[in-house]
């Protein structure tokens, strides 16, 4: 009885190392998946702040280019427009020159 009280401790001392030896494993294998869940979800993140980075570069870019072709047609009918008068600015002041 004896061998089998002290066969009984020692099986149950084995089992309680296999128990903390497997709970030290699952605790391990947790702590990995969850530092890989957070690595991913910062890349997901990082991934998803560069997207709305360059769609508002994009937009900004589409507003900047119609601005600029807005103010180059100004520019265009500004010029048309001296054209078109110069030679009577030219002529009016030629004239109130002559006339004085």
């Amino acid at each position: 009885m004896r061998k089998s009280v002290s066969e009984a401790a020692a099986q149950a001392e084995k089992q309680l190392e296999d128990a903390n030896k497997s709970a030290e494993k699952k605790i391990a294998d947790s702590r990995k998946k969850a530092s890989d869940m957070i690595s991913q979800a910062h890349d997901d993140a990082n991934t998803s702040s560069k997207s709305t980075i360059e769609e508002a570069r994009s937009n900004a870019q589409k507003d900047a280019d119609k601005v600029k072709k807005e103010g180059l047609k100004a520019i265009e009918s500004i010029q048309a427009s001296y054209e078109k008068n110069k030679d009577k600015a030219v002529q009016s002041v030629l004239d109130a020159v002559l006339n004085s």
